[in-house]
């Protein structure tokens, strides 16, 4: 039975081929896979590692993981499967200059992870923005990579802020008593 190994911590210059001659060395290969940036073609920093036996995904990381490989000691584990109903995580986007759209900001933030959807949010009478958004990521990596590469990054001319969205608290109703 075939088993698939995540490597992390991996370098930019390390290609498929080279990452597969490597751990082939201790075990046999069936596939590798590194995931690169839709929009730059660069690879993300890690990759996926299917094994043809579950023996030779533990050699494997019993033998090379905080080993270096092309100057950057890999993190090697075994991949978790991705869940089939997976929750969204949510950014909080402030400091949108008025002429970005969501297909702007969409573009600026996906060159560093997968957004699944954003919605500035608008005033309610004058359909402006308000210069502050919502986005959907498909998963927290995602969300802690773009965080990182975005957050202070300049977009028509304004530096945004890109953090983590908070749940909103709810708020104790209050009882006003009027004196009339």
């Amino acid at each position: 039975m075939s088993q698939s190994l995540f490597i992390g911590s991996l370098s930019w210059n390390t290609t498929e081929e080279a990452l597969s001659q490597h751990i082939s060395a201790v075990a046999p290969v069936a596939s590798v896979k590194i995931p690169t940036d839709k929009v730059s073609g660069k690879p993300r920093g890690f990759a996926f590692v299917d094994m043809e036996s579950e023996d030779g995904a533990q050699q494997v990381i019993a033998q090379l993981n905080e080993q270096e490989l092309d100057g950057r000691a890999l993190h090697i584990s075994i991949a978790r499967e991705q869940e089939q109903e997976t929750e969204p995580c949510k950014l909080y986007v402030a400091g949108l200059a008025d002429s970005v759209t969501e297909d702007v900001l969409m573009d600026h933030l996906s060159s560093s992870g997968s957004v699944e959807n954003v919605s500035i949010v608008l005033d309610r009478d004058t359909q402006q923005s308000r210069g502050f958004a919502f986005v959907d990521t498909t998963s927290e990596e995602d969300s802690d990579a773009i965080i990182e590469a975005c957050n202070g990054s300049m977009l028509d001319g304004k530096d945004i802020l890109v953090r983590k969205s908070r749940p909103k608290k709810e708020k104790p109703r209050r009882n006003f008593k009027r004196n009339y």
